[in-house]
């Protein structure tokens, strides 16, 4: 009844909930998409989400998300912001869209450093006490709201369900806003006046506290994660803001934190970046700049992409395994190489890899890469199957295999309007290129008309008859040939 995992403690598994809403979507399993969208409702509504603050803790220590461990990891809030853009695109929820903005709000307010790109995390506790910062006293409640409490605990759940321990109470919603409105009589737009500004008092009083401590590296992986989070709801929700924030991270990690030869470091604290990158560095910033080029369709994201991946290819691939190493191979003594393949709470960076492998050559004339990518799933195959639930980032790229995966090009005059209209949709098996004025992307490749906006429609470099009307090439994906 509460989604997730049926134990304790329950982490929310973004990895896992997004591949079990692409498998539902794309095999008609109505179980499978519920099961996540419930499950994404429920923890919004608990303690584990940061009711007043926006953004989630790393975990819930009981089955209902009620106490979470109160620590905030840039990570997590990264890929949870991906994860309810996408359940938007499958169900309309305005839950959903608040909790990306909520979410994104608290990571600028909180984890943002002064060069615009993002802190690691925030701890449980101030004080020497865990959850202190997040919690409340009734004294303390009275106080700041007044003659707002009435609404507040009704709404926030102050009572025997939301106490927590010595007279403390954690902030969870209970039940929907139309039976509140119902049980206080009271219309639906005072209520939503009065909740507004019961947040922003609290947020306020919240604000004088001591507060949780925070760690301020910048790592380059993470900061990817955030970065196409921020990519995928600003082309969704159009917001221009999140796209610009979204590209001066880039920017500055691709100028700053890199090496004149390409190479990433792996982290920026102080004005210093030190330690050379991982792979994980550069797979997840350069699923960043892919995420970039499918919001903004500026092509210099789609070539930072391609040299990243080059990168990793030239400094990470072990032709003898068929996998990439965890660490630059001039680093392996001994020939000892570490390799990450298993996918935890962040996916793992050699099925990131993989996934982009196979996404660029779809774009770029790179078949070699996609058999890098193929070969690495091949191998793959048996863990998928026998432990779907640590290796779900490869069993969303076996999705691309298994189901029909589809390269959309758009050009002409209205190219990027028809292709964010279409990209409104949840499309988990696609890749889009769209220009409007001519382009030297092989996918463009005898696709120019002056006089009007076509839609080519692609599986494996075959094409449909290009269409004018996005509802048209939708058609085309949803009955493929």
């Amino acid at each position: 009844s509460n989604g997730g995992e049926k134990r304790a403690p329950k982490f929310p598994m973004p990895v896992n909930l997004e591949f079990l809403l692409a498998y539902g979507k794309l095999n008609n399993d109505d179980e499978a998409i519920q099961h996540v969208l419930l499950t994404l409702r429920r923890m919004a509504m608990g303690g584990i989400y940061d009711q007043i603050g926006g953004g989630f803790a790393r975990y819930s220590t009981d089955m209902a998300w009620k106490v979470p461990h109160f620590e905030k990891m840039l990570y997590d809030n990264a890929q949870l912001v991906s994860l309810y853009t996408h359940a938007w695109q499958v169900e309309l929820d305005p839950l959903f869209k608040q909790v990306v903005e909520e979410t994104i709000a608290f990571v600028q307010r909180e984890l943002m450093s002064p060069e615009g790109i993002f802190y690691s995390s925030l701890d449980a506790d101030s004080e020497g006490v865990e959850g202190k910062y997040y919690t409340w006293e009734l004294p303390e409640l009275e106080s700041v709201l007044g003659d707002l409490l009435p609404a507040a605990r009704d709404y926030y759940t102050i009572n025997a369900n939301g106490h927590w321990e010595n007279g403390r109470y954690i902030l969870l919603k209970q039940g929907n806003f139309e039976s509140m409105t119902a049980r206080l009589d009271m219309p639906a737009a005072e209520l939503e006046r009065q909740i507004k500004k019961i947040n922003q008092l609290l947020l306020d009083a919240r604000d004088e506290r001591p507060k949780p401590a925070l760690d301020d590296k910048s790592l380059a992986s993470w900061n990817g994660l955030m970065i196409k989070a921020l990519a995928e709801a600003g082309m969704v929700f159009e917001r221009q803001d999140y796209l610009r924030v979204a590209e001066e991270a880039a920017e500055f990690i691709l100028t700053k934190i890199t090496k004149p030869d390409g190479g990433l470091f792996h982290a920026w604290r102080n004005g210093q970046a030190d330690i050379p990158g991982f792979l994980e560095d550069y797979a997840l910033m350069a699923d960043a700049c892919f995420t970039l080029y499918q919001s903004t369709f500026d092509e210099r994201w789609l070539r930072h992409s391609e040299a990243l991946l080059h990168n990793c290819l030239e400094r990470f691939f072990i032709p003898e395994l068929g996998v990439f190493s965890f660490t630059p191979r001039e680093e392996n003594d001994l020939g000892i190489s570490k390799t990450e393949i298993i996918d935890g709470v962040i996916p793992s960076s050699n099925s990131v890899t993989a996934h982009l492998l196979f996404k660029l050559s779809h774009l770029l004339d790179h078949p070699d890469w996609e058999q890098v990518a193929l070969d690495m799933l091949a191998r793959m195959e048996d863990q998928i199957y026998d432990n779907g639930s640590m290796f779900a980032h490869w069993a969303r790229l076996m999705l691309s295999q298994v189901k029909p995966f589809f390269e959309i090009a758009v050009t002409g005059k209205d190219a990027l309007l028809l292709t964010w209209q279409m990209q409104k949709r949840y499309l988990p098996n696609a890749v889009f290129a769209a220009s409007p004025q001519g382009s030297s992307l092989p996918i463009f490749q005898d696709r120019f008309s002056d006089s009007e906006t076509q839609i080519y429609v692609c599986q494996n470099k075959a094409c449909h008859l290009p269409v004018s009307k996005k509802d048209a090439a939708l058609a085309l994906i949803d009955t493929p040939g």
